[in-house]
């Protein structure tokens, strides 16, 4: 009988635990897709805090035109979000109005928008290189990073924009049979097109929408 009721004992255990692990187990697949929603929001939160910290950084180039702009300019300096690839452009007359262009980009970004620029990437160039840029940089605490010149490598973001804007400016002057001297409006046009374009680099949206986190009403 001894045997008889260990038997019992031993199989009321079994059933116990084979229960407990039926709900265990049914508990679990309710889990799942908790814990697969909460790995999500993870994810999410850490690509949004790293969105923070890519969208505080600008690579910057100054491009030499080889004609001159019909109102004077024969430079462009180009600012890039390193996160969004949202681009703003300028045309500077000379090489020496690039600190004045980049103190009032800076203000823009300060004054009008909730983003604060902390690194700027720019190659060895002389309009970079300068002491006023150096010291403004270093009193609003603007990190520096010099990269090779005409390096499309180090450069990569700025270097393709360059290469993508003239493709664009040169396909509209040829299309619409202007002369060269238009490169300028040609110019803001093509970097128009491409804030509002979605990249391959991002996962949703466009550019603009990107680099603002506000999404665009289509009326």
């Amino acid at each position: 009988s001894r045997s008889i009721h260990c038997n019992c004992r031993s199989t009321k255990w079994s059933w116990v635990v084979a229960q407990k692990g039926l709900e265990i187990r049914h508990s679990s697949q309710k889990l799942v897709p908790k814990i697969i929603s909460l790995i999500i929001a993870m994810i999410a939160f850490m690509e949004n805090k790293w969105r923070v910290v890519q969208g505080k950084q600008y690579p910057s180039d100054l491009c030499t035109m080889p004609t001159k702009f019909l109102r004077g300019s024969l430079h462009c300096v180009i600012f890039i979000d390193d996160y969004s690839r949202k681009c703003w452009a300028y045309l500077p007359k000379d090489k020496t109005e690039v600190f004045a262009i980049f103190i009032n980009f800076y203000a823009f970004l300060t004054t009008q928008t909730w983003l604060k620029l902390t690194c700027l990437s720019t190659n060895n160039g002389g309009e970079y290189i300068s002491n006023r840029l150096t010291e403004f940089c270093a009193e609003n605490g603007i990190k520096r990073e010099h990269i090779a010149q005409y390096n499309a490598t180090s450069n990569g973001v700025a270097e393709w924009y360059y290469k993508t804007l003239c493709e664009r400016v040169q396909c509209m002057l040829s299309i619409a049979n202007l002369p060269n001297t238009l490169w300028g409006e040609a110019l803001q046009i093509a970097v128009s097109i491409i804030n509002w374009s979605p990249h391959n680099s991002l996962t949703s949206g466009i550019l603009k929408e990107t680099w603002s986190g506000k999404s665009t009403k289509w009326n």
